[in-house]
């Protein structure tokens, strides 16, 4: 199996302004919630393209041979899915996310590939 993600740190402007929004909401309800002084928003160092261009050789997860494949990005409390592509082996998603890198060494960038039945 082969995931195909191009990572990119030029962003304009509207790119960032676009995506990272709600990643911003999410970051300041989880540290009022931790009771926090918005520890996570204030150590941004910068933001990071993540390009889910596509995948090759997925194994079958369903009885037709098929799978109905989505990619889930998990950085630093923030989750990003990509659209399941339905019947496939092959996707191709073409799909693009901004993520605010936080001045964490314990941020961990995990790509899963998940089939959207199981």
């Amino acid at each position: 199996m082969e995931v195909v993600i191009k990572v990119n740190t030029e962003i304009n402007d509207r790119e960032k302004e676009d995506q990272t929004t709600d990643q911003f909401k999410h970051l300041l309800r989880l540290s009022k919630r931790q009771s926090s002084t918005y520890a996570p928003i204030v150590n941004a160092v910068g933001f990071l393209k993540v390009s889910v261009i596509a995948a090759r050789n997925l194994p079958p997860m369903e009885t037709n041979g098929l799978s109905d494949p989505y990619v889930v990005i998990d950085y630093s409390k923030i989750q990003q899915k990509t659209t399941v592509k339905r019947k496939t082996l092959e996707p191709e998603w073409q799909e693009d996310f901004i993520l605010m890198i936080l001045d964490s060494s314990e941020d961990k960038f995990i790509v899963t590939v998940k089939d959207w039945d199981r």
